[in-house]
């Protein structure tokens, strides 16, 4: 196999809306916790205790929501050599796709705005053997430089 050019995974800055998400809620609990400590127990607000309830019960799914998605990141990889571009996943069963770089006719950048604050994308290549998407790259940070340098790959013989 031949040298890599470019490895990567998905960026971390994927789960940016989890983290938040996670410190909302414990801004949350944290904010009605101290309005019910301020009151007598005979002054319980069940509309304040139904929301404390709801910032854990948001604070223990976003957290659930994170670790998968976290544990799932980190079990990607992806790598960009002379010849290939591949993507490997998986924990516990491995499963990986190459594509021949001088084969793939057509790469497009996917970013949200939220996306382009953070410099991540989404990356998809296409060969002409199959219809439509064949390999996706999820989180890539500087995706417009990755793909330039797939295309630098690309006619690099022909210059």
């Amino acid at each position: 196999m031949s040298k890599s050019i470019w490895t990567g995974k998905p960026s971390w800055k994927l789960n940016a809306f989890n983290l938040l998400m996670i410190l909302v809620s414990i801004i949350g609990f944290l904010w009605t916790f101290a309005i019910l400590s301020e009151q007598k127990p005979s002054q319980y607000n069940q509309l304040i205790f139904i929301l404390c309830l709801t910032c854990v019960i948001a604070f223990f799914l976003f957290n659930m929501l994170f670790i998968v998605f976290e544990i799932t990141r980190r079990f990607m990889i992806y790598a960009l050599t002379q010849n290939v571009v591949s993507s490997k996943t998986g924990i516990l069963f491995r499963s990986g796709q190459e594509l021949p770089v001088k084969g793939i006719r057509e790469i497009r950048v996917y970013q949200t705005l939220l996306h382009r604050i953070l410099g991540i994308g989404r990356i998809t290549m296409a060969t002409a053997a199959h219809a439509g998407v064949e390999m996706t790259w999820i989180g890539v940070e500087n995706p417009w430089q990755v793909k330039k340098m797939i295309t630098e790959i690309q006619f690099k013989d022909e210059r």
